[in-house]
C-alpha cells in the first residue's frame, strides 16, 4: 500500500480506562469505529480498571479474536502489532511500531512516543495481547459526537449580529480593494500628465472612503465583543448545567485540571466562530475577486499565483494531521498537569507533615515537563510549516516581479507600469488573505479536537428527571429497598447483595459495620446518588425511575464522608448560601450540632471567613457546621454517613441526643457497636445477606 494505515490515538478520560481506550484505537484501526464513550456506556469499567481477562471478554464482543503472549523483549518483531501490551504493571498501551532501535506506542495517558529500546525495556512487562479480526468482523461506525453547527446552535440570537459583522467585514473589504485603483491611476495618468487637479479629484474620493474605514472596523470591533460575550455566557451557562446534572461517578473517575482544559475549548470555539468563519467567508469571497483582478491584468502572472497557492496548500494539508495529534496531546497533558498540582494543593497539609515537598514537586515536575516538550514539539512544526510557506512564497515573489517588470517592457500599452504596482499590490492583498484563510483552516480543523473533549461532557446522559410528579406530606413520606445488590462494574464482586429495607417516618436507622463493607456506598444508593445494579429503590412503593432523583433528594439532608465547606462565611456555609439566609434558624441548627459557641468565640462570630475547604476549621468544627448546613434545610430525611466520627464523645453523645429529639427520620452509619443504642432500628450490612438485625438497648 502507498500509504500505511495508522492507528488513531484515543486518550483515557476517566483515571483507569485505559485498557478500554488501547481496545477503541485497535478497533478504529481496522474499522470498527467506536469511540471510547460508546464502549464506556457498554462496557463500564470500574476505578480499580480492567484485568487482561476483561480485555479479552470485550475484545470478543468487538468480534477482535485474541491471543495472550508472555514475550521476550528479542521477539517484539514476531508480534502481529497493533497489539496491546502490560505497562508499569499498572497500565495498557498499544505497541504500534518495533525495530531494532526504537519502539513505538500509543499510550491513552500521554499519547504517541517514540522511545529507545533500552527506554522500553524498563517498562514493558511481558504481557502481550495479540488481536485481530474474525471472520465475523464487520466494519461500523458509532461515535457519539457533536457537529460545529449543532455546538453554535445552542446559542440564541446571535444571527442578525453575525450577518451585521460579515457586511461590516465585506465593506473593509471593500476599501481595500479600492487602494490598487488609486495607484494604477495616479502613477499612469496624474505622473506623465502632472495633473494636479486629478491628483486633488482622487485624493479627496477616496480620501472620504478611506476615512469610512476606521468608522467601520470600530463598529465591527464592537459586534465581535458582543458576540462574544453572548457566546461565552450562554455557552459556558449550559455547559456548566449540564455538567453539574452528570451522576456522581462521572466525577468520581475524571481529574478536576482535565475537566477545567475542556471548558477551555469552549473558549477556542468561541474565537473560532466570531473571528474564524466570519473571516473565512470573507476571505475566500475576497481572495475570489483579487485573483480574477490579476487574471484580468495578467493571464501568465494570475498563473504563477494560483501555482503558488496550490503548493502552499498542500504543504498546509501535509501539516495538518500532525498539528491535530499535537494540539489534542497538548490539551491532555495540561489536564494532567494541572490536576497534578490541584492534588497536591489539596494535600498541602499533609505533603509538608510528612516533609514530602520534593517528592511532589518531582511528580508534577514531571507532568509539567512532558506538557512542555509536547508544547514545544508543537511550535517546531507550526515553525517547520511557516519556513516552508515563507520560502513558497518568497520564491513566488520573485518569479513574479521578474515576470511582471517584462511583461511591462514588452507590452507597454496594454500592461502598464501602474498596472503592474495595482497587480503587485492585489498579489499582497491575496497572499495575505491566503494566510488568514490557512490559520483559519488550521483551526477548523483543530474544531474536531475541542469538539471531542467538550463531547466528552455534553454526550453524557444526565441523571433521570422524573416522569411522574406527586406530592405528599412528609409524614407519609417512606423508603423502601428490595433485594438491593451493588457492584463497580460487570464483571466485580457484588459489594452487597439481597439488601431489603423499610424507612418510615421517624425511624432512627443504625447500619453498622466494619470498613470496606460498603456502608457509604450503600447510603449513595438509597439516596439515588449511585445506581443499583440489582433490586429496586421505592418511594411510597413507587419506584424511584417514575418519583425521580431530585424529588427523592428533595426530601434529604446528608452529611457525607467527602463534603467539605466552601470559601465564604460561617453563616454563608450553614445556610449553603442561601439569597434569603434566616439567621435565627442558623443560630439554632448550629445549637443541635453543639458548634454555636465556638462560632461565638471567633473574632467576627457567624461572619468569620471560612478559607477554601474549611482548612481554618478543626475536623470536628467542620463536621459539626456541615451538620448544621443539613439541618439548615429542614428536611423529613437526614443522612449521616459516619456523622460523627471526628468528633469527641461528649459532643458526639450531646448532638446525638439533640437528633432525637427532632423526631425526623435519621439513617446513619457507624464503625462503634455502642452507636446503635440511639436507633430505633439497627443493622449489621454483610456482604451476602444483606441487613441483619442487631439486638441494642434503647
Amino acid at each position: 500500500m502507498f500509504f500505511n494505515k495508522k492507528v488513531p490515538i484515543i486518550y483515557q478520560a476517566e483515571s483507569a480506562e485505559c485498557g478500554l481506550a488501547c481496545l477503541a484505537m485497535i478497533a478504529q484501526f481496522w474499522g470498527k469505529e467506536y469511540d471510547l464513550p460508546t464502549l464506556r456506556k457498554k462496557y463500564p469499567i470500574t476505578l480499580q480498571g480492567a484485568s487482561l481477562n476483561n480485555l479479552i471478554q470485550v475484545a470478543d464482543s468487538l468480534e477482535l479474536t485474541t491471543r495472550a503472549l508472555k514475550v521476550e523483549l528479542g521477539s517484539l518483531t514476531e508480534i502481529s502489532l497493533p497489539a496491546i501490551i502490560h505497562w508499569e504493571f499498572n497500565h495498557f498501551v498499544v505497541l504500534s511500531k518495533v525495530n531494532s532501535s526504537y519502539v513505538i506506542i500509543h499510550d491513552p495517558g500521554v499519547g504517541q512516543r517514540k522511545i529507545s529500546i533500552n527506554e522500553f525495556s524498563k517498562s514493558f512487562t511481558g504481557i502481550v495481547l495479540e488481536l485481530k479480526p474474525t471472520v465475523n468482523f464487520e466494519k461500523e461506525k458509532k461515535v457519539s459526537r457533536i457537529g460545529l453547527m449543532e455546538f453554535f446552535s445552542q446559542v440564541r440570537g446571535l444571527t442578525v449580529p453575525l450577518i451585521q459583522l460579515m457586511v461590516f467585514s465585506l465593506l473593509l473589504q471593500f476599501v481595500a480593494i479600492t487602494i490598487p485603483f488609486f495607484s494604477q491611476i495616479a502613477i499612469d495618468d496624474v505622473v506623465p500628465s502632472n495633473d494636479l487637479e486629478l491628483l486633488r479629484v482622487l485624493a479627496f474620493g477616496f480620501g472620504m472612503l478611506y476615512c469610512l474605514n476606521p468608522f467601520v472596523s470600530w463598529l465591527r470591533s464592537r459586534l465581535i465583543i458582543y458576540i462574544s460575550s453572548q457566546f461565552s455566557s450562554q455557552l459556558t451557562l449550559n455547559l456548566v448545567r449540564h455538567l453539574f446534572s452528570l451522576p456522581l461517578q462521572y466525577f468520581e473517575k475524571r481529574g478536576i485540571g482535565d475537566l477545567l482544559t475542556r471548558f477551555d475549548a469552549s473558549e477556542r470555539l468561541r474565537d473560532l466562530l466570531t473571528h474564524g468563519f466570519i473571516t473565512t467567508v470573507v476571505d475566500v469571497a475576497f481572495a475570489a475577486v483579487t485573483i480574477g483582478m490579476m487574471l484580468y491584468y495578467s493571464t501568465s502572472l494570475g498563473a504563477v499565483v494560483l501555482i503558488v497557492t496550490f503548493l502552499v496548500l498542500m504543504v498546509r494539508l501535509f501539516f495538518i494531521s500532525s498539528l491535530q495529534r499535537l494540539v489534542n496531546e497538548c490539551l491532555h497533558k495540561k489536564g494532567l498537569e494541572q490536576s497534578e498540582l490541584i492534588e497536591s494543593l489539596r494535600g498541602i497539609a499533609s505533603m509538608k507533615f510528612s516533609q514530602r515537598e520534593f517528592e511532589r514537586e518531582s511528580i508534577w515536575n514531571n507532568r509539567f515537563t512532558a506538557y512542555i516538550n509536547t508544547s514545544a514539539q508543537l511550535e517546531a512544526t507550526q515553525k517547520n510549516y511557516e519556513v516552508i510557506h515563507g520560502l513558497i512564497t518568497s520564491i513566488g515573489m520573485v518569479t513574479l516581479i521578474y515576470l511582471g517588470i517584462i511583461e511591462v517592457i514588452d507590452m507597454k500599452n496594454t500592461f502598464t507600469l501602474g498596472a503592474f504596482f495595482a497587480f503587485a499590490a492585489y498579489r499582497d492583498l491575496f497572499f495575505e488573505r491566503l494566510s488568514s484563510f490557512l490559520g483559519v483552516l488550521v483551526e477548523f480543523s483543530m474544531a474536531r479536537v475541542h469538539l471531542e473533549r467538550l463531547a466528552e461532557i455534553l454526550t453524557e446522559e444526565p441523571e433521570t428527571k422524573a416522569s411522574e410528579i406527586f406530592y405528599m406530606d412528609e409524614k407519609d413520606f417512606s423508603i423502601q429497598l428490595h433485594q438491593i445488590g451493588y457492584s463497580y462494574g460487570n464483571d466485580e464482586k457484588q459489594l452487597f447483595s439481597n439488601v431489603d429495607l423499610h424507612v418510615e417516618y421517624g425511624d432512627r436507622i443504625i447500619i453498622y459495620g466494619t470498613s470496606g463493607t460498603g456502608k457509604s456506598t450503600l447510603l449513595k444508593v438509597l439516596s439515588g446518588v449511585y445506581p443499583a445494579t440489582e433490586g429496586k429503590v421505592s418511594i411510597n412503593g413507587r419506584d424511584v425511575s417514575y418519583s425521580g432523583l431530585r424529588y427523592l433528594r428533595s426530601h434529604m439532608a446528608s452529611v457525607l464522608q467527602n463534603d467539605y465547606l466552601f470559601k465564604g462565611s460561617v453563616v454563608d456555609n450553614i445556610t449553603f448560601f442561601d439569597r434569603s439566609p434566616n439567621l435565627e434558624l442558623a443560630i439554632e441548627c448550629a445549637k443541635i450540632a453543639c458548634v454555636h459557641d465556638e462560632i461565638m468565640n471567633m473574632p467576627m462570630a457567624y461572619e468569620s471567613i471560612v478559607s477554601e475547604m474549611g482548612t481554618s476549621l478543626s475536623q470536628g468544627q467542620q463536621q459539626r457546621v456541615l451538620l448544621a448546613r443539613a439541618l439548615y434545610q429542614r428536611k423529613p430525611i437526614l443522612i449521616l454517613d459516619e456523622g460523627t466520627a471526628h468528633l469527641d464523645e461528649v459532643n458526639e453523645k450531646n448532638i446525638l441526643e439533640n437528633l432525637k429529639g427532632l423526631g425526623i427520620t435519621i439513617i446513619m452509619t457507624a464503625h462503634k457497636s455502642e452507636l446503635c443504642s440511639y436507633g430505633t432500628k439497627s443493622y449489621l450490612l454483610t456482604q451476602d445477606n444483606g441487613l441483619m438485625d442487631l439486638e441494642c438497648k434503647f
